[in-house]
């Protein structure tokens, strides 16, 4: 066993030094290479990730009935007020996965709560267990769906009972719908799939392509006696969209007039992204999608259509709701409106900013939750009242699904404080503690101090802060600077963009200042990363304008002709222990020695074809560098050679090509986050770490090591700690 990397290194150069090449064998293509794009769309700011995608706004809503010619009872947003109370069996609780941890820890258990541990403590992670998309009673239990898993409660005992997340085998923690059968069975509507978890197993199964779905991407999911009626987005296929399982093949809804959502309108068609099903006892199927609403009749096998023209407030529709006399109200991204058999009315309040839930309480009352809040209107005293943060009412903006327990009592989902419970006119957030408040991480910055980690929202400007010495998250607090934190200097100062506007500094004392075109950026710079020099100075890089020097006052933009750098994306800067400015540029790799000379490394010269961008840099203490590349796994430079690391090489064990970060341990090791885990080589021997081995979510977008060798993991799935 070697005694550091690099001494490994040193051995393996001098073994490769009697070859014809330094540099390593060229990598085959993982699966991931061969099916990635070419190219991704860039991150809004911050050290780059490869993007996942992300469904913004999305209500996505379900709900039961008649379809077929079968019927039966349902309650979620897709919803009839005659099925309030329903009576079906709770789902089994997972009791962890019972994959083998090789070779780490054995995979998370679930626990009551945001936090999963493994048995030996050495794997934990945290979701964003508050971020509510749906809701879904099933007797006395309320099921919670939203970006970080799904959490059902005791709605008796206001508690938790069992949470599911990618940690006990979710396909993905990226929830947007769900249901329970009657059996207990759970289905799950995911980014990666359909989950399903039978009824005392703690396996979960995935429906995906492969077996004869449209899209993997799955946004709503009920059931209509024998057949599970699936909804998907980007199917890409006229028809496509609305998918029918009757337990034993898949199938297409017949005749769904659907197309692309870009041109659906025009075409006279449906959209093929379905956010909401409600199977309506009269035997007629509702489907709301992208642009407009579908109506399916049993009888005829005929499809009708309504949009704006028919009198809907919107063509993008997130919510239908049968009331107690079985009219069907709609909730759009422009209000809502309530169909008089031939047409729609519009409602003349509604939340503004899209409806995302409608519900009526035990004395008729009409609730409309959405963007900006909740909306009562009690039709027997013709009377309207609003719910919402503006008015006190609330603590949050945004309200999502709205449901009746069979208690009496009303469910609302929200954007950050968990359900909320409303009673006796009281608002009361079933809220867990120990959670992130962020659903996804791109970043992970350390407080000058060491004192606190930072962990940023991927595409977004909220930064979950733990505090490293009570062990605990910060409460939510307004991000002072209104950007997304790209760094913190050693002065405590926080460096963060805004989109199209330049980028911030905030001090410690909270004076903000602002860098914009009248400092010398283009009107409508994105910048992407940046990188704190200790005089106050910055490297800053955009999206499209390259690289940039700022001074403290003027911002100044490296000329191409001079220095060899395109005009073109920077995607990570680093500067070294020596000075020396490391920045992946494009498609090269460029450094600028302290001396101010540039030295460029680009693609299918010192660079392997397969390279793309430069994702991370790291340096160990003998001043070699390693980088994470997308495309070309990892690359060590050291006296002035250049050697890979990709999977497919023989002795490297890599869980893709396309990395997203890098970082040393104190004992010189490396650990790479990835599109598919993270690994880890010591300079001999290599492991690789996925979700059945402690991780949250497989998509590892930053890694920080503290001084004592513990890892953190940001993840598209929340935040995974693990202690050695």
């Amino acid at each position: 066993r070697f005694a550091s990397v690099a001494d490994f290194l040193a051995a393996w150069k001098q073994a490769l030094a009697e070859a014809p090449t330094l540099q390593a064998p060229a990598p085959r293509p993982s699966p991931r290479a061969e099916s990635a794009p070419a190219a991704a769309a860039p991150p809004p700011a911050g050290r780059p990730f490869p993007v996942g995608l992300a469904v913004g706004g999305l209500a996505l809503v379900i709900g039961a009935g008649v379809f077929f010619g079968v019927s039966l009872p349902g309650l979620n947003r897709g919803r009839s007020a005659a099925d309030a109370t329903p009576t079906a069996a709770a789902a089994t609780a997972p009791a962890g996965s019972t994959q083998a941890a090789a070779p780490s820890a054995p995979a998370p258990a679930p626990t009551a709560y945001g936090v999963e541990t493994s048995a030996q403590a050495e794997w934990r992670s945290w979701k964003a267990a508050n971020r509510v998309r749906r809701l879904l009673v099933r007797g006395d239990e309320l099921y919670v769906a939203g970006p970080g898993g799904i959490t059902v409660w005791s709605i008796a005992a206001g508690s938790v009972l069992r949470r599911y997340t990618t940690g006990n085998g979710l396909p993905h923690a990226n929830v947007y719908s769900i249901w329970v059968d009657d059996d207990g069975t759970l289905w799950a509507a995911t980014e990666a799939g359909l989950g399903r978890l039978n009824p005392g197993s703690d396996e979960w199964l995935t429906y995906d392509t492969a077996d004869g779905l449209d899209s993997n991407l799955v946004t709503a999911v009920t059931r209509a006696g024998e057949y599970l009626i699936v909804g998907t987005h980007y199917s890409g296929q006229d028809g496509g969209g609305l998918n029918l399982f009757d337990g034993r093949a898949w199938q297409a809804a017949p005749n769904f007039p659907s197309t692309n959502t870009d041109v659906a309108l025009g075409d006279g068609k449906l959209a093929n992204a379905v956010n909401v099903l409600l199977p309506a006892p009269d035997g007629v199927l509702w489907v709301g999608t992208e642009a407009g609403l579908g109506r399916y009749q049993r009888d005829t096998g005929e499809w009708a259509r309504f949009t704006t023209d028919d009198g809907l407030r919107g063509n993008r529709v997130f919510a239908l709701y049968l009331d107690q006399a079985g009219q069907l109200f709609v909730g759009t991204d422009d209000g809502a409106a309530r169909f008089d058999g031939q047409g729609f009315q519009p409602t003349d309040q509604a939340p503004p900013d899209t409806v995302l839930g409608i519900v009526q309480d035990a004395q008729g009352r009409y609730y409309l939750s959405g963007g900006g809040g909740i909306w009562r209107y009690d039709s027997a005293n013709v009377n309207w009242e609003e719910f919402s943060s503006g008015r006190g009412d609330l603590t949050v903006y945004e309200v999502t699904d709205a449901v009746a327990a069979g208690d009496g009592g009303l469910f609302f989902g929200t954007d950050g404080v968990g359900p909320l419970r409303y009673e006796d006119r009281a608002f009361t957030p079933w809220y867990i503690d120990d959670s992130t408040v962020a659903a996804w991480h791109s970043l992970i910055l350390p407080a000058p101090d060491l004192g606190e980690l930072w962990f940023i929202e991927g595409y977004g400007a909220y930064a979950d802060r733990f505090d490293l010495q009570s062990g605990t998250w910060r409460p939510w607090t307004e991000n002072a600077c209104d950007c997304q934190p790209q760094a913190l200097d050693a002065a405590g100062n926080q460096w963060g963009s805004r989109w199209a506007q330049g980028f911030v500094i905030l001090s410690p004392e909270q004076k903000l200042t602002q860098v914009g075109a009248e400092a010398g950026l283009p009107s409508a710079a994105n910048v992407r990363v940046i990188a704190p020099l200790a005089d106050g100075s910055a490297w800053i890089g955009t999206e499209e304008d390259g690289l940039a020097f700022y001074d403290g006052e003027q911002v100044e933009f490296m000329d191409e002709a001079e220095t060899g750098l395109p005009r073109a994306r920077v995607w990570s800067l680093f500067v070294a222990a020596d000075g020396a400015l490391w920045a992946g540029v494009g498609e090269q790799i460029s450094r600028r020695a302290p001396d101010g000379t540039w030295e460029h490394f680009r693609r299918g010269e010192a660079l392997n074809g397969n390279f793309e961008w430069a994702a991370d840099f790291a340096e160990d203490e003998d001043g070699g560098l390693w980088v994470a590349t997308t495309g070309a796994g990892a690359y060590f430079y050291q006296d002035e050679t250049w050697t890979q690391f990709s999977e497919g090489q023989a002795g490297v064990r890599l869980t893709s090509n396309y990395l997203h970060a890098v970082a040393l341990d104190p004992a010189g090791g490396v650990w790479f986050g990835s599109a598919a885990g993270a690994a880890y080589f010591d300079g001999q021997t290599w492991a690789t770490f996925d979700v059945a081995a402690g991780l949250i979510n497989a998509e590892v977008f930053d890694v920080y090591v503290e001084p004592d060798g513990v890892v953190w993991f940001a993840t598209a799935g929340g935040v995974t700690r693990y202690q050695p």
